[in-house]
């Protein structure tokens, strides 16, 4: 009698490309995902493979912005990865699960003690295909983000000020951690310690793909009108979110609250709800309805 072999999952097509992924996804509607082009579960054109030091087969698919709490670390091949957490963290914060997010960049945390920061590549890359983050970058910085998002800010300045330590090896990366460690500053009320953050920041800099932060920054300095930044000519569906996020912001820290609530309004009608500033501009508004 002839042995049945164990059959190979079924490769999954996304844009015409065959790939496996380990292990499947298991998929959940979630009601509260907005109505777009984007509501069902979506990957990037260009995917990228985690490859762990046992070679191929403990890769991992990351396929973008999905719509689902994303549970793709299988514990028996990778117990101890950082990289993996991070990477679920970074998709429960885009399904808006925060306490999950949390639990997992705080495990990458623990994990990543003492490992050697290096240049993480990107899931897209950017025009120059320069990888602009860190491993230990980026767990930081969506940590923080998570406590940001969940309105804890003191948790969430805890974080940025230790992301920044890995922050300074290019301006992307300065700006992009410096942008989220100045909200928070001026959300616990810390306007000075705000302004000392900005004082790097230079309308020359050597940005690579974070301009929307680096935008953002020199606004908060006095050195682009707030409106400018609210142009939608020419600006991405991104862009609009990450820089309309930043124009509300400056209106609340001066005082002109309905013209903030306005704009956080306008950037959830946009189109990119996985973006960080679509997030946030969210989370801002439904904490507003609780008060």
């Amino acid at each position: 009698m002839r042995r049945r072999r164990n059959k190979r999952p079924k490769p999954i097509r996304f844009f015409e490309c065959r790939f496996i992924l380990l292990p499947l996804l298991r998929q959940k509607k979630r009601s509260w995902i907005p109505t777009s082009p984007l509501r069902k579960p979506t990957t990037i054109k260009t995917p990228t493979i985690l490859k762990t030091s046992s070679g191929w087969d403990d890769g991992l698919l990351i396929c973008g912005a999905i719509a689902s709490p994303l549970k793709f670390i299988p514990k028996a091949l990778h117990p101890n990865y950082a990289k993996l957490y991070r990477h679920r963290g970074h998709r429960y914060i885009t399904v808006r699960e925060f306490d999950k997010a949390i639990a997992d960049l705080e495990k990458a945390a623990k994990l990543i003690q003492g490992v050697p920061d290096e240049i993480e590549p990107d899931g897209a890359p950017n025009q120059y295909n320069i990888p602009t983050s860190t491993s230990h970058s980026n767990i930081w910085y969506h940590r923080g983000l998570a406590y940001y998002l969940k309105g804890d800010f003191k948790n969430a300045l805890r974080c940025y000020l230790e992301c920044m330590k890995f922050s300074q090896t290019n301006d992307d990366m300065l700006c992009t951690t410096s942008d989220w460690l100045y909200m928070t500053y001026r959300r616990l009320g810390k306007a000075d310690e705000a302004k000392k953050v900005l004082e790097p920041i230079q309308e020359n800099m050597k940005i690579l793909e974070n301009f929307s932060y680096h935008k953002r920054l020199l606004m908060y300095k006095g050195l682009v009108a707030p409106d400018s930044l609210l142009d939608t000519k020419n600006a991405t569906d991104l862009d609009i979110a990450t820089q309309g996020y930043g124009v509300g912001n400056w209106y609340l820290y001066n005082g002109q609250t309905e013209r903030a609530k306005e704009i956080f309004e306008r950037v959830i009608k946009g189109k990119y709800w996985a973006a960080f500033g679509y997030i946030a501009a969210e989370a801002d508004l439904k904490r507003r309805q609780k008060r």
